[in-house]
């Protein structure tokens, strides 16, 4: 119900048509409450948070998502991959990098990795629908944004 009024009142009724969560249990429990309302059939659902490959199967129960946006390895593909399998339509997913080198953050490591799991996703893993790059940069970084410029050198 608090979904329902905060949608009803906030970015679904100014027009935004695009949501995310970051845990998979959260995606799956909002995604199916708002499968059985009324006018809500257009939500394009994207998975932010970081991936655990035993989750992949749970997140393919996900009425309409449209992009998982934390792939950060070959491994973790292939279990997407094969748990998309018999779903509708492919899903769009990200390949993240870890511009920054910051342990805390997952990602694949800048260079040859990122490179090598883009062409998997790309020739191996037919209900995949490889989407790009996406990197979270540095708190407080300097003004030249080192972490987004390594991004656009992949």
């Amino acid at each position: 119900l608090l979904l329902l009024l905060l949608l009803q009142g906030g970015a679904y009724a100014a027009g935004c048509r695009d949501f995310g969560e970051n845990y998979v249990q959260e995606l799956v429990e909002k995604s199916q409450q708002l499968a059985t309302e009324e006018g809500y059939g257009d939500i394009r659902w994207h998975f932010i948070g970081h991936l655990q490959s035993n989750k992949a199967k749970l997140l393919a129960t996900v009425p309409s998502l449209y992009c998982i946006h934390t792939v950060d390895s070959i491994k973790l593909a292939n279990k997407i991959n094969t748990a998309f399998k018999g779903v509708e339509k492919n899903v769009m997913v990200l390949v993240q990098v870890n511009t920054s080198g910051e342990e805390s953050k997952s990602g694949a490591t800048p260079g040859d990795a990122v490179v090598q799991l883009a062409n998997h996703i790309i020739t191996k893993n037919e209900n995949l629908k490889f989407g790009g790059l996406m990197t979270i940069g540095r708190p407080n970084a300097p003004d030249d944004q080192p972490d987004f410029c390594t991004l656009l050198e992949q």
